[in-house]
């Protein structure tokens, strides 16, 4: 009796694996096409990144942090020598984005590596 609800526990976990991989893997596929439109399509690329996102949400998955900083948060457009202005803090030690779409500023910090 014990090794079937084993059984059954380990079928589930390979079940959630594997949609755990198909849906990053779509979520990379997405995030790829997204950025390849940036520039001659930006309505596409901005709705194929917010599909990317809706993918991640539902799997539970965090998009990766190369694609993380290269869109807006808020209009979902990409960042490109048009649309953003990126800044050094050298003070603070951030990095500022802003979207010249919608005015949106998001920071990141950094430090010296060693």
């Amino acid at each position: 009796m014990g090794s079937s609800r084993r059984s059954r526990r380990i079928e589930k976990t390979k079940k959630r694996r594997d949609q755990h991989r198909i849906s990053k893997e779509s979520m990379i596929f997405l995030l790829e096409e997204s950025f390849r439109y940036r520039l001659n399509n930006p309505q596409y690329s901005r709705k194929l990144f917010h599909d990317a996102q809706k993918i991640g949400q539902r799997g539970r998955l965090h998009l990766p942090s190369h694609y993380r900083f290269m869109f807006c948060r808020s209009c979902y457009s990409s960042f490109n020598p048009k649309s953003a202005k990126i800044r050094l803090n050298s003070k603070k030690k951030q990095i500022h984005y802003q979207c010249l779409i919608c005015k949106h500023e998001h920071r990141l910090g950094y430090e010296k590596q060693k």
